[in-house]
């Protein structure tokens, strides 16, 4: 992916919460996001204070690798753990340390551990 393609993604994102009067924007499969540019995107959209849309509501998906589903044996309380080795183990190779925690904590305020067939 290069930098123009990323023009692309922000200007469709910016037009789409401007023109549509979108406010919601589901990411599925967020450890499948495996660029540097897009995280930074993400990290901009997700930025509490300088965020270019202030009334978005973003929510991603992750896919739970079995061994993580057994660590924590899929217990509410442990969703933000969970969550963190989940993305942690996929973006290492994207982002130093320094970057990956941060935007973990951005991205992950709030987790809801659904099981496939589960009903909310």
């Amino acid at each position: 992916m290069d930098k123009s393609d990323l023009s692309v993604i922000q200007k469709d994102l910016h037009q789409y919460f401007k023109f549509n009067s979108g406010r919601a924007v589901v990411v599925y499969d967020l450890e499948t996001v495996q660029t540097y540019e897009m995280l930074m995107v993400l990290q901009a959209f997700t930025d509490n204070i300088n965020a270019p849309e202030k009334q978005a509501v973003f929510i991603f998906t992750l896919n739970v690798p079995q061994d993580i589903y057994e660590k924590y044996n899929w217990v509410e309380q442990n969703g933000a753990r969970l969550t963190y080795d989940i993305l942690k183990r996929a973006w290492t190779k994207v982002l130093s340390q320094d970057k990956i925690s941060p935007l973990i904590a951005r991205i992950a305020q709030a987790n809801i551990l659904i099981r496939e067939g589960d009903s909310c």
